[in-house]
């Protein structure tokens, strides 16, 4: 297999610009933070990402990944506003499942219902149809959140557990977004990269490190995983100086 390029894809990766010059150079944005000002921000590169995310007439995307090295790359909440994007612009249903039930954000992120989600669904308290959640605000988008916080063991995304998931919410859903757990948190995630449609990776100016984008590019490359593109957040091109 060729050697991946973190610029494949979504030409030379997207900007999800932050006000700020503390922001720029690398300080971590808290939840709340991101919560308030991240999904209005990500609405510009989610309109440059979901293109990417329909596929050709005779193959269809059906399932995307959103990865990161760690939380501080928002990608949970890019991957939200290119799901509520594409659900917008195709008018079918979109899927969104928030894999990362340790840190569960999505539904403050959608502001749709914390209810049980992922994380009850694997250990079998609620099955997917009861899950889900659905919002007015956001037409033909189906949401199953993290549920409550539980810790990210070893194996707890198991591949049957993942397989019987997806089953549940492809079989409804026209593109299913799946937001994974940091990858260097959660090795099970090299078993779903290596089976979904395509995988989107977002990384973070000023903090993500070149060897946490190497050891990224590594699992995807072992997973033979189809690396759709990138997203670059935390950068202000406002700043004087900035050049793309």
């Amino acid at each position: 297999m060729t050697t991946m390029k973190v610029t494949k894809g979504i030409g030379s990766g997207l900007r999800l610009a932050r006000t700020g010059v503390k922001r720029l150079f690398g300080a971590p944005a808290t939840v709340d933070e991101r919560v308030k000002d991240g999904f209005e921000r990500a609405q510009g590169a989610a309109g440059r990402v979901w293109p990417h995310l329909i596929g050709t007439g005779d193959r269809a995307i059906e399932s995307v990944l959103f990865v990161a090295p760690d939380r501080e790359c928002g990608h949970e909440v890019v991957a939200a506003a290119t799901a509520a994007t594409l659900a917008r612009h195709l008018r079918e249903p979109i899927g969104l499942v928030e894999l990362d039930f340790e840190h569960p954000v999505l539904a403050d992120v959608l502001g749709v219902e914390a209810r049980a989600g992922v994380s009850e669904y694997l250990r079998g308290q609620c099955d997917v149809e009861s899950a889900v959640v659905r919002s007015a605000e956001h037409p033909n988008l189906t949401v199953l959140t993290g549920g409550s916080a539980s810790p990210l063991e070893p194996g707890a995304l198991s591949a049957s557990a993942l397989e019987r998931l997806r089953l549940e919410m492809e079989k409804s859903c026209r593109t299913t977004i799946y937001v994974a757990p940091p990858l260097e948190r959660c090795s099970d995630m090299r078993l779903l990269a290596g089976r979904v449609d395509g995988v989107v990776v977002a990384l973070r100016a000023g903090a993500t490190t070149k060897e946490q984008v190497a050891a990224t590019l590594e699992v995807l490359e072992d997973a033979r995983a189809r690396l759709i593109g990138s997203v670059l957040t935390g950068y202000d091109y406002d700043l004087p100086g900035a050049a793309a």
